[in-house]
């Protein structure tokens, strides 16, 4: 869910767009779906915007101000929104966690979880944590929970079964979810289909016996940040997704990606991951200042792997990258482009032996597209003599023999 659909701009534009005119205001006044953002910050707009949205569902948001109902006057500031809770399909509030505490009970009605919810989180009097949710024939379907300090996943409830998104980031070390109840928790979301965790799980405890794999057939999302890259292998290491699953490492301070994957963790997917049909026609590895990209085209779906790293550590990612073989090696396109010009070629961070060593993982590279101040370097890199080339037939001379045997086209560019 995306907080800017949450503004207030966007009630004020709508109120400002039914003060045109008599025509456009009668136009507005009888589209409902127009009013169906409602802001608790203003309590009288939301009262009028929650009358004319029926019978459509409605949006929630409350945002903490300096002006906002004390804890102790929420329930009977908002008590006014009752009738209206089975009409709630989203519901989005940054506040201190008690305050959301209270929100989340007043609301109950919409969905049975939000009990046991509300109770899971810490109560707390700074201001600072989100929590955003949506509801759909009264389940909780998407749910999101940023930068609280306490959360009881032993009140958090079991079932989500309706659940297609569960983001949590930025809790504090307090919130964090252990492995084996977040395995727990998935394996009642058999249609997720988005799972962000950032900042939010604790490694495997010691002592803890092994639990199989969660199949989570439905994921197309997958985005994963922790300091400690063992938390991420012991995680992966418990879930089957599709191939076609995307995936996003947040991996700052990792100069080695595979310490980030399982031994066995190879084209997109976990050991027991379900095969798919339609195998890959192009893999594309896409390397930048900040990430290290890899898309795999299939003829009836797509899916990518991401790592994002520190802009220093780039050169030495690179050249570890034979160490993500598995993944890279059948990689037929090269996107290489510096965000620095060729005129400042002296200043490039990544080395013609570093560049040497990234194609020795890519043998079946057939374009590569460069530019910049990455260019010469790593043209120069496919002039290098290897030690065996993967020919069906031996070179006329060794100093013709280039890094990448398969290569077609080489396509040069100014910068990215």
């Amino acid at each position: 869910m995306n907080p800017q659909e949450f503004h207030e701009d966007h009630i004020f534009r709508t109120i400002t767009y039914s003060h045109v005119c008599r025509g456009w205001r009668d136009l507005l006044l009888g589209a409902p779906d127009f009013w169906t953002l409602v802001d608790l910050q203003y309590p009288t707009i939301a009262r009028a915007f929650c009358s004319r949205s029926h019978p459509c569902p409605i949006r929630v948001c409350f945002i903490q101000t300096e002006t906002s109902p004390s804890l102790e006057d929420v329930e009977t500031a908002f008590s006014w929104l009752s009738p209206y809770i089975p009409r709630i399909e989203r519901l989005h509030i940054s506040a201190s966690s008690s305050i959301i505490r209270r929100i989340v009970g007043l609301v109950r009605g919409a969905s049975l979880p939000l009990t046991r919810l509300g109770d899971s989180l810490s109560p707390e009097s700074g201001r600072g944590p989100t929590l955003s949710l949506g509801i759909r024939h009264q389940e909780v379907a998407q749910l999101s929970l940023g930068g609280f300090r306490g959360i009881d996943w032993g009140a958090f409830p079991e079932s989500l079964v309706g659940l297609t998104s569960l983001v949590l980031t930025r809790l504090e070390a307090q919130a964090f979810i252990p492995i084996p109840r977040l395995l727990r928790l998935l394996a009642n979301c058999p249609q997720l289909k988005t799972l962000v965790l950032l900042a939010a799980i604790l490694p495997w405890p010691a002592g803890v016996p092994d639990l199989p794999a969660v199949p989570l057939p439905e994921l197309r999302n997958l985005e994963v940040a922790h300091s400690d890259p063992r938390g991420i292998v012991n995680l992966l290491d418990h879930l089957s997704f599709p191939a076609s699953t995307s995936i996003t490492f947040h991996a700052h301070g990792t100069k080695d990606l595979s310490l980030l994957l399982p031994k066995h963790f190879g084209r997109h997917g976990a050991a027991g991951t379900a095969t798919i049909s339609d195998a890959p026609v192009t893999t594309v590895c896409r390397v930048s200042t900040t990430n290290i990209m890899i898309t795999m085209a299939r003829p009836s779906t797509s899916s990518t792997l991401r790592f994002y790293i520190a802009p220093d550590d780039l050169a030495e990612v690179l050249r570890r990258l034979p160490a993500l073989k598995l993944l890279v090696a059948g990689c037929t396109h090269l996107h290489a482009v510096s965000p620095q010009p060729a005129r400042e070629l002296l200043k490039s961070s990544v080395s013609m032996s570093t560049w040497k060593s990234a194609l020795t993982a890519m043998p079946t590279l057939r374009h590569i597209e460069t530019g910049g101040a990455w260019a010469a370097e790593l043209l120069f890199a496919l002039n290098a003599v290897t030690d065996q080339p993967a020919l069906p037939f031996p070179p006329l001379h060794s100093q013709f023999e280039i890094a990448a045997p398969a290569l077609e086209s080489v396509c040069v560019r100014e910068r990215a």
